[in-house]
């Protein structure tokens, strides 16, 4: 059965001002609801839900077994580029190099969650992966204005799993060491800013706020937050394309308060008193830390606090 968990708080820390200035009176609640995406029936859960990580499936592969730390790992690579040089068809190239960034995600992900490995093999699989969607978003102008079922199936699922991808590489930055965490942010950076450039050379702008929107639907489930649209539109230059997020930003706005609005009132309710509750196991953990962090502060002079909590 399929599900659809509410990203609604998510939305208020990506969208902070829309959050604060426009849904005053419809709170939004995030993990702790769950809705029957056919029938709409709300389900409390007594637990936050935990958002499931990206799997090898959900980008249509399977799970990596030769990494590039093994010695016979060039074998893949052969084959790989064996099969694109056959693929003429641009459409048929890119499926293929999407396939490959997926599964050399997949890789750097294993590598970099494993504390044996050595930084100079993450290295490695950081720039395979960040070479193979450079070469995707060259391919993909020539199938901008291609309007076949196939081309239209490619351009539905590379919206929808380079949304996972960022989600991949946003959930890695929490449990890599730190000698590999700067690598991983260099990689989600890079792959936000292609993905902004990349997304307007293969659709029109009038069709990306729903691409957009139905993917992040889609990997509702999966995908931890939204800010991956923030960030996207921090990093574009062009007017246009700013305008087309901003646009893209609303449709998804609005679909969150429709499905707020299918909440019954007594459910609302009880979603509400837990949220205050949250609140305020929250603000006694900031406290908490602030105890502990102000004496060591006050000890070392050389060291400027910054306040905690949203600024203005």
């Amino acid at each position: 059965m399929k599900k659809l968990i509410i990203l609604a708080l998510l939305f208020c820390f990506a969208f902070p001002v829309i959050a604060q200035e426009e849904i005053v009176d419809e709170p939004l609640i995030e993990e702790i609801m769950v809705i029957n995406e056919a029938t709409v029936e709300p389900v409390l859960v007594s637990e936050p839900v935990e958002v499931a990580e990206v799997t090898a499936e959900d980008l249509g592969t399977t799970d990596p077994t030769l990494l590039p730390s093994n010695g016979f790992y060039f074998l893949k690579d052969w084959s790989r580029n064996a099969r694109l040089f056959f693929a003429f068809n641009p459409v048929k190239k890119a499926e293929l190099r999407q396939k490959y960034a997926n599964q050399q995600l997949l890789e750097l992900r294993e590598l970099a969650k494993d504390e044996d490995a050595k930084t100079k093999i993450v290295e490695k699989a950081k720039e395979k992966y960040e070479a193979q969607q450079e070469k995707l978003g060259k391919l993909l102008e020539k199938i901008k204005e291609n309007t076949s079922d196939k081309a239209n199936s490619f351009k539905e699922k590379y919206f929808n799993q380079q949304v996972l991808h960022d989600d991949i590489l946003a959930k890695l930055e929490g449990v890599v060491s730190e000698d590999v965490l700067e690598k991983i942010t260099e990689t989600r950076n890079t792959h936000i800013e292609k993905f902004g450039e990349n997304m307007f050379r293969l659709e029109g702008s009038e069709k990306i706020p729903e691409r957009i929107e139905n993917a992040l639907k889609r990997g509702a489930e999966k995908v931890k937050n939204s800010e991956v649209l923030n960030q996207i539109k921090e990093r574009v230059q062009n007017k246009e394309h700013i305008q087309t997020l901003q646009q893209t930003k609303e449709r998804v706005m609005n679909r969150v308060r429709t499905e707020i609005k299918k909440i019954p009132e007594p459910v609302k309710e009880q979603l509400l008193d837990a949220m205050q509750e949250t609140k305020k196991d929250l603000e006694k953990a900031a406290d908490d830390i602030k105890g502990k962090i102000t004496p060591i502060m006050n000890k070392s002079p050389n060291i400027t606090p910054k306040p905690m909590g949203p600024q203005n």
